[in-house]
């Protein structure tokens, strides 16, 4: 008989944040089930990583990253609505950040509506081409994310992570 692994998650005290790493989309696809999102079935198929927020015991964000060589893409970012304006976004880019340069990369790059780009652009993210995205992750990769419907509305943003964790003397 074969043992199944048991998931360790630490504990918190009520209310205190934190953020976990998981590969199992079953877990993202829960959480995003309580509001009605769903995962895109690609999710399911990849070899990329989930960074989920939890206060106390109950997940309340999450971030996906995809990394390709020296690039890495935030593939979703997500807070629970009634969490928002307390800081866990800003906890799961900087995760999100340290997870891709981790793994390599040297730059960062996240898709947002239109409407978001001057969150990101406060963690330093600038606007970049699509272009750019194409030649990082191959358009057979992006297809699936992006749909033809939230091209107009999508952008495109790039941060530059190369010196992260480098020590200046």
């Amino acid at each position: 008989m074969i043992a199944t692994p048991k998931k360790i998650r630490r504990r918190r005290a009520p209310g205190e944040v934190g953020i976990e790493q998981t590969h199992d989309p079953a877990i993202v696809a829960a959480m995003l089930d309580r509001t009605g999102i769903r995962l895109a079935s690609d999710f399911a198929q990849d070899d990329g990583c989930f960074l989920m927020a939890y206060r106390g015991e109950d997940s309340v964000g999450v971030a996906g990253l995809e990394t390709e060589v020296d690039a890495a893409l935030m593939r979703l970012l997500f807070v629970l609505e009634p969490m928002r304006r307390r800081g866990i976004g800003a906890s799961l880019l900087r995760a999100v950040r340290v997870a891709a340069h981790t793994r390599g990369a040297r730059t960062l790059y996240a898709t947002a509506p239109a409407t978001l780009v001057d969150y990101f652009e406060r963690f330093g993210f600038a606007e970049a081409g699509f272009t750019q995205l194409v030649q990082a992750f191959g358009q057979a990769s992006l297809l699936p994310r992006t749909g033809s419907r939230d091209v107009p509305n999508c952008r495109a943003l790039r941060l530059d992570i190369s010196r992260d964790g480098l020590i200046e003397r």
